[in-house]
């Protein structure tokens, strides 16, 4: 009787745990993922503020796996799943048979229905993603210290982050240290703690998580929720109709959405 056949697609945390469970058992292991090395998510915010580099957090697939001698890693991205012929349809046209089939795909960042927003908001779930992050925010202060108009100055030294997780609690902490530690004597017309990191939290936030936050000079949106973004005069305004403005930096941290692999 030939081996089971499990194909695993993603190369997250649920995909390098189903590897590891089915490693050295009697049955082949096909792995896909569109990206050949995996990323330790929760670490994405300190690329992003230039506090550690792309390969701390980032390693390998293939060498991850490297022990499993039953788990076969390919570069690939799977766009349909064929549940009646038991196949999973890849970007390229070509098939690949399962016995069992695991989805990993994981979520991506949302947009609230406004997929327009992310030409100008930044978000934060791939090294791609940290590196233009890690762009933007710089620059801002490059941008901040040629400019003479105080006023201006003050829009380009406001962020706004959107989603009060972990991952926008992190941020907006990590952005305090920069601005009042890390930058603090490198600029000569600007004052960098004068930066200001505001935290929309768009779902439940701790009373804790808005002590902390607001002990970094960060200001937080209650269970605001989010309404609009008017681009125009850098504005966001919250269901409470609440405007913040004015700020040039939107960055979104905010998970809802799941990865869809079509059926």
């Amino acid at each position: 009787m030939s081996q089971p056949h499990v194909v695993v697609i993603g190369g997250g945390f649920a995909g390098l745990s189903a590897g590891r469970v089915l490693r050295n058992t009697n049955c082949r292991v096909t792995l896909l993922d569109r990206r050949n090395h995996h990323v330790f998510q929760p670490l994405l915010y300190q690329v992003a503020t230039a506090t550690l580099s792309p390969g701390d957090i980032a390693a390998p697939i293939r060498w991850i796996l490297r022990k499993a001698r039953n788990v076969r890693v390919l570069l690939a991205e799977a766009t349909r799943i064929d549940v009646a012929a038991r196949q999973v349809h890849l970007s390229d046209g070509s098939p690949i048979a399962y016995d069992f089939l695991v989805v990993g795909t994981g979520a991506s960042h949302t947009y609230f229905g406004h997929n327009e927003w992310g030409i100008h908001a930044q978000g934060l779930k791939t090294l791609e993603d940290a590196l233009e992050m890690r762009r933007r925010l710089l620059l801002a202060f490059e941008r901040a210290e040629r400019e003479s108009d105080p006023a201006r100055q003050r829009e380009l030294l406001t962020f706004v982050l959107v989603g009060g997780g972990p991952t926008g609690v992190e941020l907006a902490g990590t952005l305090a240290e920069i601005a009042r530690q890390t930058l603090r004597d490198e600029f000569r017309s600007i004052d960098t703690s004068a930066a200001r990191a505001s935290d929309s939290a768009c779902w439940r936030f701790s009373g804790l998580k808005k002590s902390w936050v607001n002990d970094t000079r960060a200001s937080v949106w209650n269970r605001s929720g989010l309404a609009s973004w008017n681009r125009r005069n850098s504005s966001l305004v919250g269901s409470t109709m609440r405007n913040v403005s004015p700020m040039r930096n939107v960055n979104f941290c905010a998970s809802r959405r799941r990865t869809i692999v079509s059926f």
